[in-house]
């Protein structure tokens, strides 16, 4: 396969008269109405279905991710709001232990494994990294509405006229206490959320209908503001950030009870919106792999969904925690549809026994749609089995021995 150049990526063909699925335009009055016969495999969300969804059953997990990158400046933060840690290597032998002997071993309560983990880079480098909670962190999140604190942290959704509206609040020590993160952001939206229709990505394997993963419509519009300071108070960082950005909201099972493995991926087409795409190796033997890519245009209009009918790997590699993984993927879709990702580790790359994360470089080929080389975005591997490797379970027990410094 032929790795793209690092140019800046050059649209080679895009039909801008495309705004809904099959080139049908959305409803009159407003960008992101639609019809169910217009768009068969996306369904529209009421901004209360991105309220806390989580049910009290052991082994439901659920969280908020909100991402921002400023590609003028390098800034970029990663905010994610986890609400039943499935990552928590204490909630998930809980959890084991429970399913063995449930007489012996009571079920594990969800709310006592939250997190708010926490990441800032530039220019490829790491400034702002934690992954535990300060003690006596309290924490909540609202059923009626897209609301949820932990700490002095909280996000929220609002409607506001046409527009969607997320704001996220960070004031938060890193795992050490020895730097403070405070930001304040907001995306702004101008659409509704989506996923995909009847039972949308979990839908083929049992047990999965009432999991799910919630995508905005368009690419969000971010403004704000994020400082870094020492324990002296120092600032290390203060600068205004304005660019593009990612929200999606995941609940359920958990993720590692219905899939095995997986591969995610967001690509930014520039002044043409995003592609989103996620397919499942699922842990049922008898279902198999299944996945969508979803094309979103720009200023809300309808998305359009493809299936993805195969994946296929090329050049193997291994992570720094032994994980084996491929850099680069073809994704065929079901109506003759390719897009070829090319995933680079770089310092900022997230790198675990159960994930490999990396900046990608994507060749897009959608017929009658969309044609471009070299477009930039994020290529993502998931190893699920490594969330219960005796390595991982190490790396996490470490977590407790980090001295934090009143």
């Amino acid at each position: 396969m032929r790795r793209p150049s690092q140019q800046h990526p050059i649209l080679l063909l895009l039909l801008p008269a495309l705004i809904a699925c099959h080139g049908k335009d959305a409803v009159p009055g407003s960008p992101h109405e639609t019809t169910p016969d217009l768009c068969p495999h996306i369904r529209l969300l009421d901004l209360d279905q991105d309220a806390a969804r989580r049910s009290g059953e052991p082994g439901q997990h659920e969280w908020w991710n909100f991402f921002a990158q400023d590609r003028a400046s390098g800034l970029g933060i990663s905010t994610i709001f986890l609400d039943g840690n499935m990552f928590d290597v204490d909630y998930r032998v809980a959890l084991e232990r429970h399913r063995a002997d449930p007489a012996s071993h009571p079920p594990p309560d969800p709310s006592d494994y939250r997190l708010l983990q926490l990441n800032v880079h530039k220019d490829d480098r790491k400034l702002f990294s934690s992954i535990k909670l300060p003690p006596g962190a309290a924490s909540e999140f609202d059923t009626a509405r897209p609301y949820g604190r932990v700490g002095q942290s909280w996000f929220e959704g609002r409607q506001e006229g046409g527009e969607r509206v997320w704001r996220v609040h960070i004031d938060s020590p890193d795992m050490f206490n020895l730097r403070r993160l405070e930001a304040d952001l907001e995306y702004r939206d101008a659409s509704h959320a989506f996923t995909v229709a009847h039972g949308g990505f979990f839908a083929p394997v049992p047990g999965g209908e009432a999991s799910g993963i919630h995508f905005a419509v368009a690419s969000p519009v971010v403004q704000g503001r994020v400082r870094i300071t020492d324990r002296r108070g120092r600032i290390t960082l203060d600068e205004e950030l304005s660019g593009g950005g990612h929200v999606d909201h995941i609940f359920g099972r958990f993720y590692c009870d219905l899939a095995c493995s997986y591969y995610f991926g967001r690509v930014v087409l520039e002044g043409a919106g995003e592609i989103v795409y996620f397919h499942h190796y699922f842990r049922d033997p008898e279902t198999a792999p299944h996945g969508w890519l979803v094309r979103i245009p720009t200023d809300g209009q309808m998305p359009r969904a493809h299936a993805i009918t195969e994946v296929l790997e090329s050049s193997p590699a291994r992570g720094a925690f032994g994980l084996d993984y491929h850099e680069a993927i073809e994704i065929i879709l079901d109506e003759g549809g390719t897009v070829r990702v090319f995933m680079e580790r770089t310092p900022a790359s997230e790198d675990w026994p159960f994930q490999i994360t990396g900046a990608g470089r994507f060749d897009v080929d959608i017929p009658g749609d969309i044609r471009v080389e070299g477009a930039p975005g994020l290529a993502e591997y998931g190893y699920l089995d490594g969330l219960d490797s005796p390595l991982f379970r190490f790396l996490f027990s470490l977590m407790d021995r980090f001295p934090w410094f009143p």
